[in-house]
């Protein structure tokens, strides 16, 4: 955990037995936090139950256009919405421009979730520039556990024990 808090720069950290019941808990608290709110989610890159968990919670998804992944800076600046989810590196191979993204984010107000599956432990991001981190520990991930994972939470008054207890 001290580890973990070191890398994401949060320091509520709560271990998964799964990197998708990380990405499904920090989906229910960006539902709570915007009950009627839009989900962007990009075009390419990232995980299937990013969409999968949006429209179960019955999110307003918006794709999000990219360039083979990376997220279209310009196309960001045009959105409306309440949140994000996305990965970094996008499909594992290219850098996404988070400190960019974040800094649009939170100028129109969107409440940012980026997973670190592929990037955790590098110099490929950094908590400052996500309200929630996601992270798998399974096969052929960096940190390959072949199971669990973690969120990460930056902001303490949007922490929900109820959704935190069955990780």
């Amino acid at each position: 955990i001290n580890i973990l808090k070191q890398h994401t720069k949060h320091n509520n950290i709560f271990l998964t037995e799964r990197g998708n019941k990380a990405i499904l808990t920090a989906l229910r608290i960006a539902k709570e936090k915007f009950p009627n709110g839009k989900i962007l989610i990009p075009d390419q890159s990232g995980w299937l139950t990013y969409f999968q968990y949006a429209e179960k919670l019955k999110f307003d998804i918006e794709k999000l256009k990219t360039n083979y992944g990376v997220i279209d800076l310009d196309n960001l600046k045009e959105k409306d919405a309440s949140a994000m989810i996305y990965s970094n590196p996008a499909g594992y191979y290219a850098e996404q421009p988070i400190n960019e993204i974040y800094k649009i984010c939170k100028e129109n107000n969107i409440f940012v979730i980026l997973d670190v599956s592929g990037c955790i432990g590098s110099e490929f991001y950094h908590g400052n520039f996500a309200d929630i981190i996601v992270c798998s520990f399974g096969k052929w991930k960096p940190i390959n556990l072949r199971y669990g994972g973690f969120i990460s939470i930056k902001d303490n008054n949007i922490l929900n024990k109820d959704y935190l207890e069955n990780l």
